[in-house]
């Protein structure tokens, strides 16, 4: 992940359990930004690591643009 990061804790699915949303601005091609999206269950959260946060995300999100920046919470 590359330059600013956020996260928001929020219920994304509906299913009563906390998910968590992490953008990455700077991520992606041509710095469209990227939104990973982890989903919550009875067990917690899938183990993960940083280096590979795309690969085990249960959703990536990317901009659409060139220069996006999608993945950026105020």
């Amino acid at each position: 992940l590359v330059g600013r990061r956020s996260v928001f804790d929020c219920g994304v699915n509906g299913d009563g359990y906390a998910d968590i949303i992490v953008g990455a601005v700077n991520a992606g091609p041509d710095n469209k930004g990227q939104a990973y999206v982890f989903l919550g269950s009875a067990t917690g959260f899938a183990d993960c690591t940083i280096g590979d946060v795309g690969g085990c995300a249960d959703t990536t999100i990317t901009g659409a643009e060139n220069g996006d920046s999608l993945g950026y919470f105020n």
